[in-house]
């Protein structure tokens, strides 16, 4: 069987574990939507006509490259489409967000491209380190925070699988509270990838049974993790960090390589980043 797989970060985790459970599968491309240029409409369209099956998630009208939205395919391709979600959660970490600069550029920082509102918030409002490590702990704060993001997140889950042919929403609400499905809001575990490729591999009419097992021990999305925010263990479970964030090095000029921060180490990094761009984000800490 010869596929296109299409989708965001997600999609290469999805190519390997397929690739691991259909040996006679045969991929013919991975397309990460955020990557992808106009100039290659006609290559994709040639994907398209000789793969047996299309597996995409969800890509919405007014993309800007119509060749990749996903009534546009199904016009074409109806047949061989599949439908798989775009895995979103943000009921462990609903504190995380991105930040641009004056010129809309996403700022990076030692959590790579996500950054934590209630820092930033701290930061703007002139607050100690240590006063903002203290609501950053602070379980009455949080709570009262982010008071239905749980329940909001996983109505936008059920949402965005409604016309898909995998759905995740009802696992995802299921064992959230037993182990960590997600590292960032749409950064999914292994466990959860798994849980969407064997899904996959049974509508297609293959045995998930007996396939071996070769999934890296790694996370392959676990380049960045954050502990749950205090505020929400209530309902999900905790992370295997503790209260370590995972995160990059950042050596005064960029950031790179794997690091571990303690709450208050992340504070000050952020703090740090911050009073370095104030005048790129037009406020005055």
């Amino acid at each position: 069987m010869k596929i296109v797989i299409i989708g965001n970060c997600q999609a290469r985790p999805i190519a390997i574990l397929l690739k691991e459970k259909i040996h006679s599968l045969e991929l013919i491309n991975v397309g990460i939507v955020h990557l992808i240029k106009e100039s290659q409409e006609l290559e994709y369209l040639q994907y398209f006509e000789s793969a047996d099956l299309i597996l995409t998630q969800p890509i919405y009208d007014a993309f800007k490259y119509k060749f990749f939205e996903t009534n546009f395919i199904q016009n074409l391709y109806r047949k061989k489409i599949l439908l798989w979600p775009n895995l979103h959660y943000k009921g462990y970490n609903p504190e995380i967000f991105y930040l641009r600069d004056a010129t809309n550029k996403i700022i990076a920082g030692p959590l790579g491209d996500y950054h934590d509102t209630r820092i930033f918030e701290c930061w703007k409002s002139c607050l100690s380190i240590d006063a903002c490590v203290d609501l950053l702990l602070d379980f009455d704060y949080n709570e009262k925070l982010f008071k239905d993001f749980d329940k909001n997140s996983l109505k936008e889950m059920s949402y965005r699988e409604e016309n898909c042919d995998v759905v995740a929403s009802h696992m995802i609400e299921m064992k959230r509270g037993e182990q960590k499905l997600f590292h960032t809001f749409n950064h999914p575990s292994n466990y959860l990838l798994r849980f969407i490729a064997d899904e996959i591999v049974k509508i297609l009419g293959h045995n998930i049974s007996g396939s071996k097992n070769n999934t890296p021990i790694k996370e392959m999305l676990g380049q960045i993790s954050l502990p749950t925010n205090v505020g929400m263990l209530s309902n999900n479970a905790s992370s295997e960090l503790g209260d370590k964030y995972k995160g990059f090095k950042f050596d005064g000029l960029v950031f790179k390589g794997e690091q571990q921060y303690t709450v208050s180490n992340l504070v000050s990094i952020f703090y740090e980043l911050y009073d370095g761009k104030s005048s790129l984000l037009q406020l005055k800490p």
